[in-house]
């Protein structure tokens, strides 16, 4: 049996979090096998790297494993450095996860100065290194595993995607209990504490040029059973008082009957639940009969991909969408009375004034509660981020954070972008509709109001620090 650290950095962006759904899960395969692992959420516990050192130092574990997404990579680089400068532990074997090692595994290999990246889904790959490090098995036969071999960097073959998601075990929820969490994450209005997030699929079908979900996740979905999904909500239900659920899915709403299936589970079950899915449904996969069922089934609140208010923009990026029928969906799912968040991006390549401006009106003349808006990044994964980089120097010296926090992937300048984007958020929410959504719904404005000024004083306390 092997001790393994699994390790979420901390990170500074301007989010609270959320439990680490992606280390749950391979912490719950690890310990099917009969391994013990810990699991340290850094930015929760909010301790800092010499803290982190001296606790690797005191529970001496086989293996360490970390994950981080692109937006937070410094961090996970920083830390990785840290401990591989140091003579007490810089020889526990070190592994690395999640979307952006994937998508850049040799980068990742010799920027954290890390022994080994597991590229795509890691259940499985995880538990085989275990093995491998345990009983020194043939580290060759190992599919999905970046590693160094005689000074160079070994590629094993790709590992296929687990078709039976039900095959796996719900995340390790006793290393993470939701409720030791903190409230409103990323700034999303709730209804009702504690709550939790789950995923009941994995994978988007879409190809997207600005979205990383097809490298990790091949193109395909992977549906778990309706009655795999509802055991879980009432397993945190009995053990945590759950009384919400945020649905993380890339498009929970795409397969009809799955997502029908999920719902009239709920129902037969008579579950007290609200529901919100804040990681952006496709709207053209949403009907009158799937919005029914989800009011039914708790759902209150949804976030809606819309990205762009100009239709040649949504095609030059693959978005396969039109916006007539969204316009049209639109209208309907107001009549469920369902708290609807727009998700718009601004600065995708081939962006001028105008459209941006297509897409700031589009967010004011179609009724959403709340809106989003992003400023176009090339996320490591996605095409629009090998386009970009082809004529970049990707090395050691010169980290992808470093030089891809400014939006550069239209003709506008940054300053330009920059100035749009705060633009934007000034003409959605300094009007006289968004009044009437804080009339309508004044718990939820208000919650989301008091998170937005508690993260800024915690960045006001952080910056004190020098953190």
């Amino acid at each position: 049996m092997s001790k393994i650290l699994l390790i979420r950095p901390k990170f500074k962006k301007f989010l609270q979090p959320n439990p680490p759904l992606g280390l749950g899960y391979l912490a719950s395969m690890l310990e099917s096998k009969g391994h013990k692992v810990i699991l340290l959420d850094c930015q929760v516990l909010r301790i800092n790297y010499n803290d982190i050192l001296n606790f690797i130092k005191r529970i001496n574990p086989d293996l360490i494993g970390m994950t981080s997404l692109s937006s937070h990579y410094n961090n996970m680089v920083k830390l990785s450095n840290l401990i591989k400068s140091d003579n007490q532990v810089k020889d526990i074997p070190l592994v690395l996860g999640g979307i952006h090692a994937s998508a850049l595994p040799e980068l990742s290999l010799k920027e954290c100065k890390a022994d080994y990246v597991i590229v795509g889904e890691g259940e499985l790959t995880l538990t085989e290194l275990v093995e491998y490090i345990e009983n020194k098995v043939d580290i060759s036969k190992i599919n999905g595993l970046v590693y160094w071999e005689n000074g160079k960097v070994k590629m094993n073959e790709e590992r296929n995607l687990i078709e039976n998601l039900d095959s796996i075990p719900f995340p390790a929820w006793h290393l993470m209990p939701p409720q030791k969490y903190p409230k409103d994450p990323h700034g999303h209005e709730y209804i009702r504490f504690p709550y939790a997030p789950i995923m009941t699929s994995r994978g988007c079908p879409f190809n997207c040029t600005y979205c990383a979900s097809k490298n990790l996740w091949k193109r395909k979905i992977r549906l778990r059973s309706p009655k795999n999904v509802v055991d879980e909500i009432e397993f945190l239900i009995k053990n945590y008082g759950i009384k919400e659920i945020h649905i993380w899915d890339d498009n929970f709403t795409l397969i009809k009957d799955h997502v029908i299936g999920v719902c009239d589970e709920i129902i037969k079950r008579k579950i007290n639940l609200t529901i919100k899915c804040p990681n952006g449904i496709r709207i053209d996969s949403l009907t009158p009969k799937i919005l029914y069922k989800l009011r039914e089934a708790g759902v209150y609140q949804m976030a809606l991909a819309v990205e762009s208010g100009n239709q040649k923009i949504l095609d030059k990026v693959k978005k396969q969408s039109n916006l007539n029928k969204v316009r049209k969906i639109l209208k309907i799912i107001k009549k469920f009375d369902i708290i609807t968040r727009g998700f718009f991006m601004i600065g995708l390549p081939g962006e001028t004034i105008e459209t941006i401006y297509d897409t700031i009106e589009f967010a004011l003349n179609n009724n959403f509660d709340y809106a989003s808006f992003f400023l176009a990044q090339p996320l490591p994964g996605s095409d629009i981020f090998y386009d970009w980089a082809k004529d970049k120097i990707i090395s050691k010296d010169l980290l992808y954070m470093e030089y891809a926090t400014t939006p550069l992937l239209s003709n506008l300048k940054p300053k330009v972008l920059k100035k749009l984007h705060k633009r934007a958020f000034q003409k959605f929410f300094i009007r006289i509709d968004f009044i009437k959504t804080i009339v309508k719904y004044p718990k939820a404005f208000f919650r989301w109001a008091k998170n937005i000024a508690f993260q800024l004083m915690r960045r006001l306390v952080d910056r004190s620090r020098g953190e």
